[in-house]
């Protein structure tokens, strides 16, 4: 059958955070969350979910940590795709769930809660903006109410690697269009 995963991946400030349970948990499907305060009340509810570590935990360490953590709730880790392939094979062996990598699609530079470049505080559009600046590249800014998102003007494309991720371990390949 078909499964639907939520991704409810913004980070959560204290005010909001019991109504943000709430409707998330309304939806009663796999949630992508990559709040560490969100994944631990999950955890407690024993609710199954993926955990978004492709923003940081760059290391085996943090990676482990979090997935012994979260044992038996969590479904799947999202790997930072700045990992090389030689500690990509280290994390799978150690992993008791399935694991993710960006495949193809925007990278992700930078997120932040707070809306950076306007002010947002009544709107709910939606508003995206292009740096100029000269160099090797622009970054693209996507901002809303869930905060500021910047990403690099050219789009990952793991797919050549495929096989050799799939030889790695990897169960999952994500694009983002």
């Amino acid at each position: 059958g078909l499964d639907v995963v939520i991704a409810a991946d913004r980070l959560v400030e204290e005010t909001l955070f019991s109504s943000y349970m709430k409707g998330i948990l309304s939806l009663n499907q796999t949630l992508r969350v990559q709040d560490s305060g969100v994944a631990a009340a999950l955890h407690s509810l024993n609710h199954k979910f993926h955990l978004l570590l492709d923003t940081g935990n760059a290391n085996i360490y943090g990676i482990l940590k979090w997935h012994n953590t979260f044992k038996g709730s969590l479904q799947r880790v999202v790997l930072n795709n700045e990992l090389p392939i030689v500690r990509i094979r280290e994390v799978l062996k150690n992993l008791h769930c399935d694991s993710e990598l960006l495949g193809f699609g925007a990278l992700l530079i930078y997120y932040s809660q707070r809306k950076l470049l306007s002010n947002l505080e009544d709107s709910t559009q939606e508003q995206n903006f292009i740096s100029e600046e000269a160099g090797p590249g622009s970054y693209r800014f996507v901002e809303s109410q869930a905060g500021t998102v910047m990403y690099y003007s050219k789009e990952l494309s793991l797919l050549e690697h495929t096989s050799e991720l799939s030889d790695a371990g990897l169960n999952w390949m994500r694009i983002d269009l």
